[in-house]
This record gives structure tokens, sequence and C-alpha cells, in this order.
């Protein structure tokens, strides 16, 4: 029940929302679906930013007020909803940690693991021959009790259909990203009522609930919508931000070309491939 954990994350932080939230499974980066290059570069690069970012937002904040005269140092009158979530930078982006087992690098745009949202538009009908999803599902799963199983979870989005983005619209190039491990700017858990998260996390421990339907289709397959970059970077964008990251390990290739090779990132990687 590791989705509810998330859910539970962002109810306790709900009124003053961290600079991010990251979400990692326990086996870290002993994985199929994910790597030590992906783990280390990409939360690496994602902190720096984001406190390139705070500081960015701190001197703005301090501009500001000598103009109007108001120079009272206030250290924590600049948090995560003073960041400028506009900006095309890597702390305003949905980083996905999923990555091909062997690494980032030729995988990290063009492989975030199966094709998630497909999978339940495929199984979303009474007919739909449980085949369809033969790694999500186990194969005893009749589409029948898949059906009953899943009822609750698509109950609770057509409660909130309103709110809840309609799916593969804002993220294109991440929203069928599997397994559920990510980086998400913490401004936006305010996108979202607490009593959202209030019923995800209800549904999500609900000792009556098919642990394995309502986490994946109710967590995994709709997280990257729920949390979108609503449309704020193209697919290149991205592209571009994930080979900045992998060249703090690799070193400039590909699209990069401002990101030297970080030793103290490449010997933090070495523990990890240890271990």
């Amino acid at each position: 029940r590791d989705p509810a954990a998330f859910y539970d994350h962002l109810l306790q932080v709900y009124d003053e929302p961290p600079g991010a939230v990251v979400f990692l499974h326990g086996h870290g980066a002993k994985a199929w679906h994910t790597s030590c290059d992906a783990l280390f570069a990409r939360t690496i690069a994602y902190y720096r930013d984001l406190a390139k970012a705070f500081e960015e937002a701190k001197m703005n904040n301090k501009n500001k007020k000598e103009k109007i005269g108001n120079t009272q140092d206030e250290s924590n009158d600049v948090g995560a909803s003073l960041v400028n979530s506009t900006q095309k930078r890597l702390s305003n982006h949905m980083m996905t940690l999923t990555s091909n087992a062997q690494g980032t690098k030729n995988y990290v745009h063009k492989w975030f693991g199966r094709s998630a949202w497909k999978v339940q538009l495929q199984l979303d009908t009474p007919e739909a021959p449980i085949s369809a999803a033969p790694y999500y599902l186990p194969s005893h799963y009749s589409p029948a009790y898949y059906q009953s199983e899943n009822k609750p979870c698509r109950d609770l989005l057509d409660k909130w259909k309103d709110v809840i983005p309609s799916h593969n619209t804002h993220n294109p190039y991440m929203s069928t990203s599997c397994c559920a491990s990510f980086i998400v700017p913490g401004h936006r858990i305010h996108r979202y009522p607490r009593e959202l998260y209030q019923d995800l996390f209800d549904l999500l421990t609900n000792p009556t609930n098919d642990d394995l339907v309502v986490g994946r289709f109710c967590f995994e397959y709709l997280v990257y919508d729920l949390f979108h970059d609503d449309g704020l970077f193209e697919f290149e964008d991205v592209v571009k931000l994930y080979d900045e990251a992998d060249a703090l390990i690799h070193g400039k290739r590909g699209m990069s070309d401002r990101v030297e090779k970080d030793e103290s990132v490449v010997g933090r990687l070495g523990n990890c491939l240890a271990s």
C-alpha cells in the first residue's frame, strides 16, 4: 500500500508544501524499472535546480521588499508558492525516476515503462480481455473480477471528474510512465483540494479493496495526470532536462551542452552500484 503513504504525506504537508516531493519504493534503485544512474543523476540535478530556484525567489522577494521600504529579514517568507512556477526549468517538471535498469542514456525519452493508460482504456469495458494487460494484472484475474474490484476507483474518479484532468492530455511525454517513482514540484499539491487526497487515501487503505487493482488504477496510472506540467514544456524541453541530468554522470553527450561530469555524483553512484 505504498500509494497510501504518498497521499498521507500530501495531507500532512498540505498547509505548507515543501519545494518538492520525492516518491521512491523501498528497493531504491534495485529494480527492473529504475537504475542507480537514473536515481542519482535525476534527484541530484533536481535538488540543485530547486535550491537555485529558491535562492532566486529569495533574492527577488528581498528586492521587492526594498522597493517598498520593508527591509525586515524574514527567513520563512520564501516558500514553494513564491518560486516562479512558469519557468521552463527542471524543478518545475514532474520528473519520473523510472528507467531501464541498464541506465539512463538512450532510454529516458524512449522508455518510461509500459503504456499504463492505454492498458486501462483497454480494460475499462466489461468485455475487455484480461490478456490486454498481462503484466499489470495476474493471469488468474478474470475480466469480471477486475471490473468488480476496480469499481471503487472508477467511482472516485467519477466523483472528482470536474477536478481531475482527462488522462494523456497534459503530459503526452510522461503520462504513460510506469512504476510510480517520481519527483513532483511541491506547489502542485495545492492544485487539488485536501478532500481529494483524503478520498484517495481512504480508498487505498480500505481493507476490502484489492490493493493490486486500486493501487495501480488510482495511483500508478493516475499520478502523472494529477500533477502534470500543464503544457509548460515541449517534448524537446523534457528530453534536454533528462539529458542534462544524465550528463552529471556521463558527461556531455547528446543534447547536453552545458553540464560537465561531476565526480562527486559519480562517487555516490559507485556506492549505489556496489550495494
